[in-house]
């Protein structure tokens, strides 16, 4: 699943991936009421985290997430942040969906919002395999010049 990450990245962007070592599960993050993981809270835990020299981090669990207004969720990030989370929980073992929901969680760490321009894009918000299994796992033109640029710039710059 990883490598097929890394190859739709390196195929859609043309950008170096930098994959590292796996780290513990989210044992934090785990919520005894819903039986899912927090998202957010991952986040946080891993805002804290060198990555150098990655400007920006996708990180790959095999947990079931959830945020507060959703029931689940592939993916989560916050726009212009640093790191991102994207689950497999969910994507009965297809890399090429893993791959689909990191590239639009990378592309809301890159300032995206959900696409308006395409119903092709890969920025289409996706809330259940349907309608992930319809987008493409490519941008439009109009996201892939922000990503492409925004992948190669640091996070300050951009930074109120």
């Amino acid at each position: 699943m990883v490598s097929a990450v890394a190859v739709a990245f390196a195929d859609e962007l043309g950008i170096e991936v930098k994959v590292f070592a796996p780290a513990p599960s989210p044992v934090h993050a785990f919520d005894r009421h819903r039986i899912q993981y927090d998202a957010a809270l991952i986040i946080k835990s891993l805002e804290s985290t060198d990555f150098e020299p990655c400007l920006r981090v996708v990180a790959l669990v095999d947990v079931d997430l959830f945020v507060p207004v959703f029931t689940f969720v592939f993916g989560e990030a916050r726009k212009g942040g640093r790191v991102a989370v994207a689950s497999a929980f969910r994507l009965k073992d297809q890399p090429e969906r893993l791959a689909k929901i990191s590239l639009h969680e990378f592309g809301h760490l890159c300032m995206l919002d959900h696409c308006h321009w395409d119903d092709g894009c890969v920025m289409n918000f996706s809330c259940d395999i349907k309608a992930l299994d319809r987008i493409p796992d490519r941008f439009c033109r109009y996201c892939l010049e922000q990503v492409k640029f925004m992948a190669r710039s640091p996070i300050s710059q951009f930074e109120p």
